[in-house]
């Protein structure tokens, strides 16, 4: 996320800015162009990054080290000055704090740092390679700055002793801190490397404690400055975490945040508190879960949505939380599972596979949500990955083993689309296995044996499993597997109702196909090769199944 500035400036020395100006910059923070930017960067690369699971997204940089979620673009602000490297650690030291006008010559070299570090490409090592990181982070210590300064009280009633320190108001104490805080930011939007340099100065507590403050634009600030930070790994997330920088967050600094713009900033920092691998610890994000909901429910743009909905997906995967979802979430997510937009709908699908995994309360929620409506749209969407996840949520409704379920989505019509994305030569296979799960799952979750031979009848799943039979791996495995409920089916309805008729009809289904030559070709290959023995047992099983269905007439 970066800031943009307003250009125009009065130059005095290299480190010299009018003081009118530097309080009106401070004030400028239109930050909607550019965010909408970064998530257009996340989108575009979205999918692809969904299909080799070895990329992560900083918004607009691609982190090859598995590292967590998405971590913001520095803020950015134009004009920059150059700045001496040589002699910015002494322009800095704040030993040197003689009056009040030295610390205002500290401000505007730290505020030229800032906007040095706002480029494009920002050239953090410099500053690095210059010593300056370690005074800026002695900036944002108030405890550390009031050693050599004085706070001007509400009256003037000051003591000799207080005045053998430059006396400063609390705005200039506030902008020199908002000036490091923002310039601490930008470099943690860099490197893990550079991260990681804030934690080793433990910087970390101090911007942590930068979120009590009054000050709103020293607040947002620090909300932004730890929303890179836990972005940038899971061990600095925890540590964020373990600090009560949740509890902070809800009880006073989100009071500040009030506009869109400003809130879309809050949703996207709070977010990552939740994000990434290994799964954040229950109790560290308790505290926040009724303010995450909040969020969720009233997102009012898609950026807020995307953050809110992937923070969601992360949390209910806590087996803790999972039993806490509220109606009005689950009702939220179905909703938002079918928006057109992927980085919204895809967590909001991946959130319903995990609530169908929770409590039969849950899942009978998702259905009174019309979440099967919300299916027949996605199984239909252009992005191959939602088609993918759709798939997977209805094999899971089937695996619930409800046989209302399974009712329910034969009604819907969404077994035609998933054989029609099964026989589509330019579907993917990934796809193609999911759609294929569900439909073998339908044939052994407990359905009568009337219901099976139903189901494969109006279907022609015996077709359709004969077909497969001659691809390789899951695809086979499945097949067998189906076709040996099919004929068991099969079986029991013949020999319980003493019909000649059924089993003459499935007889000749099977004739049709070469059933027992190609089983027997199978077998043999299967053997030749030495490969899977549960291919061979569902083979064997197959054939002793045909031939006590001759035996029946």
């Amino acid at each position: 996320m970066v800031n943009s500035i307003a250009k125009d400036e009065v130059k005095k020395d290299n480190v010299s800015f009018n003081k009118d100006f530097i309080e009106k910059q401070t004030k400028i923070r239109n930050r909607n162009h550019l965010l909408k930017t970064a998530r257009q960067l996340f989108c575009q690369y979205y999918e692809s990054n969904q299909e080799r699971q070895q990329f992560n997204c900083k918004n607009k940089l691609l982190n090859y080290n598995n590292k967590l979620t998405i971590k913001t673009l520095h803020r950015k602000d134009l004009p920059k000055e150059e700045i001496n490297f040589a002699r910015l650690s002494s322009e800095l030291d704040v030993c040197h704090l003689i009056d009040k006008n030295y610390f205002n010559h500290l401000i505007q070299v730290t505020t030229l740092i800032r906007k040095y570090l706002s480029s494009e490409v920002p050239p953090i090592d410099n500053i690095v390679n210059a010593g300056a990181v370690p005074y800026l982070v002695k900036f944002i210590d108030t405890n550390y700055l009031l050693q050599f300064i004085n706070i001007k009280s509400n009256n003037n009633n000051t003591s000799n002793n207080l005045q053998e320190k430059p006396l400063i108001s609390l705005n200039q104490l506030h902008n020199l801190q908002i000036e490091a805080c923002w310039a601490l930011t930008n470099i943690a939007s860099g490197s893990s490397l550079h991260t990681n340099l804030l934690y080793d100065l433990g910087a970390i507590p101090l911007i942590v404690e930068l979120l009590k403050s009054d000050n709103s634009e020293l607040c947002e600030q620090a909300v932004w400055a730890l929303g890179n930070i836990v972005g940038d790994s899971t061990k600095l997330r925890d540590y964020v975490l373990s600090l009560d920088t949740i509890y902070i967050m809800v009880t006073h600094a989100f009071k500040f945040f009030k506009t869109l713009d400003a809130m879309e900033r809050f949703s996207w920092s709070f977010s990552n508190m939740f994000r990434g691998k290994p799964i954040v610890k229950y109790g560290l994000v308790k505290k926040g879960l009724p303010l995450l909901h909040s969020l969720f429910l009233q997102a009012k743009s898609d950026e807020m949505l995307m953050d809110c909905s992937w923070a969601l997906c992360y949390v209910i995967r806590l087996k803790s939380s999972s039993s806490e979802i509220e109606g009005e979430v689950i009702n939220k997510v179905v909703e938002l599972s079918a928006h057109p937009s992927a980085p919204i709908c895809c967590p909001n699908l991946r959130s319903i596979c995990k609530i169908l995994s929770g409590p039969i309360r849950n899942i009978e929620r998702l259905i009174k949500a019309d979440v099967l409506k919300a299916l027949k749209t996605t199984l239909n969407h252009k992005k191959y990955v939602i088609r993918r996840d759709a798939a997977l949520v209805i094999s899971k409704m089937i695996l619930a083993e409800k046989p209302n379920h399974l009712k329910s989505i034969l009604e819907m019509g969404l077994f035609d689309d998933l054989i029609k994305m099964i026989n589509d030569p330019k579907e993917r296979d990934v796809i193609k296995q999911n759609c294929f799960l569900s439909i073998s799952k339908a044939t052994h979750v407990g359905s009568s044996s009337e219901d099976v031979i139903q189901l494969t009848e109006n279907y022609n799943l015996i077709n359709l499993f004969y077909s497969f039979l001659f691809q390789e791996d899951i695809f086979l495995a499945l097949s067998l597997k189906s076709l040996c409920d099919i004929l068991a089916a099969y079986l029991m309805n013949v020999l319980g109702t003493k019909s000649k008729k059924e089993a003459m009809k499935l007889h000749k289904t099977l004739s049709k196909l070469d059933f027992v030559e190609t089983l027997q070709n199978i077998k043999k290959r299967n053997e030749e090769n030495e490969e899977n023995e549960i291919v061979a047992k569902r083979i064997s099983e197959l054939l002793g199944m045909v031939d006590e269905l001759q035996a029946t007439f």
